[in-house]
């Protein structure tokens, strides 16, 4: 029982690796080039449709290099959104288990076009929302049309999107 609890563990952190991966190459594909970490202020000046002022961007947890060397985690979490925050928070429950929380936009989560429901449509194709798109799709009209897979950037994941009010 215990090399199949074992297997289904590794076999979950494989899923969890292949889907990071494909997310990261999936933004690398589809955004500029820009030099520096998602979540920063620079990064941020960079998007195309701004609409959540640069002062309700909080920067409290962003992780340099220098901050993380040398350190070990029990787990790793990659995502902050709404699972990744409360898996986060009942690993670390356990006081003797270091986990890290790895989320690669910013903290928008107190900004008032992400706390108001009326404003979901500001936040569409902006700074907190990853750009993705469908492949063409033949079935729609006009033919070969893509359709916007919105999904959020920063804490909080695609519920600061407010499209699951």
């Amino acid at each position: 029982m215990k090399s199949f609890v074992f297997l289904l563990k590794i076999w979950f952190a494989l899923r969890v690796l292949k889907l990071a991966f494909s997310l990261i190459r999936g933004y690398l594909s589809q955004t500029k080039k820009i030099k520096g970490h998602p979540g920063t202020k620079a990064h941020r000046e960079k998007s195309d449709r701004k609409s959540v002022s640069p002062n309700e961007f909080e920067e409290r947890f962003i992780g340099i290099k220098e901050r993380l060397m040398g350190q070990e985690f029990d787990f790793i979490i990659v995502g902050a959104g709404s699972s990744g925050c409360v898996l986060a928070r009942k690993l670390s429950e356990n006081p003797r288990v270091k986990v890290l929380l790895i989320e690669v936009g910013g903290e928008p989560q107190n900004s008032t076009s992400v706390s108001t429901p009326q404003k979901v449509f500001d936040l569409w194709r902006s700074e907190v929302d990853w750009h993705f798109n469908s492949i063409p799709q033949s079935q729609l009209l006009p033919k070969g049309r893509m359709i916007d897979l919105e999904r959020g950037k920063g804490l909080g994941g695609s519920s600061l999107l407010n499209y699951g009010m």
